[in-house]
């Protein structure tokens, strides 16, 4: 893990000291020093790194994300901060540097996608007498759900919803004796954000929680990828009118999702208090009958269905590995990160047809194809057991260029095996 390299260094209140009592460089604290991020919404937040020194000025050349326990990096800032120490003191100042951490949705998500949910931005500090202080920023990934607002909306907050996929104050449907207290949409794997090749078939499901009974009326609206990519414009997709009754929940699946275009869509559910008698196949509707009541997910249509890896060269296979054993594959072109997949069968799934589930696994950057498999990926397994494993290769916007065949290996703990040649 990246942190054995700094083993030298103190931490302390989510900052760092040099070790050394005599270093120019005697702290960095970096505001905020923890951060939840949205993966449904770009991130762009002012950090300032206060940085206490005297005499020599500090550089940090640039700075990386992590995932928390793995050692590979997941993206690097080319970006210098230089930190110009105090004049006409020796004793030490707080000298305070901002930067501006950026990252898309589409950053976001696709780390998500490969199962990443906890990173630290870190900074290294170095100066010109050797000394070097090490601090970072702790980020949490969520996925919440978010409302689109329309295009001529103002810059203000945005109006309470109920399509956060939390519990709200009722909103009452006019002229019922029906309150609805929750919409939450999701795909149908119960997740917020969907990857899919073209032509694949797709739905969602939008969950209603609501008192009393009556009838719900809504439109399913699509925004496509010629829109989306700035701001989305939705057309109706379909209608809803569906009578509630007492049963306090209900679960609505949506028509199916387009998927012939590459690139981003967005899928909305609003809740109307008014019936639409007709509806076109081009209509627009840039805003929901009720901006109060509605609910967006988000699904990415990939431009084409990932080649898969020759299985020649991919070792271990059909062996048994333990902590001793490098996996390593062939390097794929325009590939900027590798996921090793380690998958097995559930052992309380029946059928004569159980699927794979990822069981755990890593993330490598570009150029590394071979890798030990680490304590953290080992702490997950059992001895003995039998496992399959894959590499999957991803560009830098999250699409999927390359995937190896399942390849079938054994755990046997303490027992050496080398990749043969």
């Amino acid at each position: 893990m990246i942190h054995r390299f700094f083993s030298f260094l103190i931490v302390a209140s989510g900052f760092l000291f040099a070790a050394q009592s005599q270093a120019t460089i005697e702290s960095v604290v970096v505001s905020p020093a923890n951060l939840e991020v949205n993966i449904n919404e770009d991130l762009l937040v002012n950090a300032v790194w206060t940085v206490t020194l005297s005499e020599n000025n500090a550089l940090s050349p640039r700075g990386e994300y992590y995932e928390v326990g793995s050692d590979g990096s997941l993206l690097q800032v080319n970006m210098p901060l230089n930190v110009l120490a105090p004049t006409g003191t020796t004793v030490p100042q707080a000298v305070m540097t901002p930067e501006t951490l950026s990252l898309s949705q589409s950053q976001l998500q696709m780390w998500w996608m490969l199962g990443v949910r906890d990173i630290e931005y870190i900074r290294v500090f170095r100066d010109g007498d050797g000394s070097q202080v090490i601090s970072l920023m702790a980020i949490t990934l969520v996925d919440t759900p978010t409302t689109v607002p329309p295009p001529d909306s103002p810059p203000s907050s945005p109006p309470p919803t109920i399509g956060d996929g939390g519990d709200a104050p009722p909103v009452a449907i006019s002229g019922q004796a029906l309150d609805l207290t929750r919409l939450e949409l999701r795909f149908s794997d119960f997740k917020n954000v969907k990857f899919v090749d073209r032509g694949d078939q797709l739905h969602a499901l939008l969950e209603v929680s609501y008192r009393g009974n009556g009838l719900l009326r809504g439109e399913w609206q699509i925004a496509d990828p010629a829109t989306s990519s700035a701001q989305p414009v939705f057309r109706v997709l379909h209608l809803v009118n569906q009578q509630l009754s007492d049963f306090e929940r209900t679960e609505i699946r949506s028509p199916a999702l387009p998927t012939e275009l590459s690139g981003r869509y967005y899928l909305r559910f609003c809740v109307s208090t008014t019936e639409r008698q007709t509806l076109t196949d081009t209509e627009q509707d840039l805003s929901c009958p009720s901006e109060l009541i509605s609910t967006v997910v988000g699904y990415q249509v990939l431009d084409a269905s990932p080649a898969i890896i020759e299985l020649f060269g991919l070792q271990p296979n059909n062996s048994a590995f333990d902590s001793q054993t490098p996996f390593q594959w062939p390097e794929v072109r325009d590939a900027a990160m590798y996921q090793l997949q380690i998958l097995a069968f559930p052992k309380s799934q029946q059928g004569p047809d159980p699927q794979l589930n990822l069981l755990t696994g890593l993330l490598l950057p570009a150029g590394e194809t071979k890798t030990l498999a680490g304590n953290i990926v080992l702490s997950k397994l059992t001895h003995g057991e039998h496992y399959f494993w894959r590499i999957v290769a991803f560009r830098a916007d999250g699409e999927k260029v390359a995937q190896s065949q399942m390849i079938p290996i054994q755990y046997l703990e303490g027992q050496t095996h080398g990749a043969s040649e």
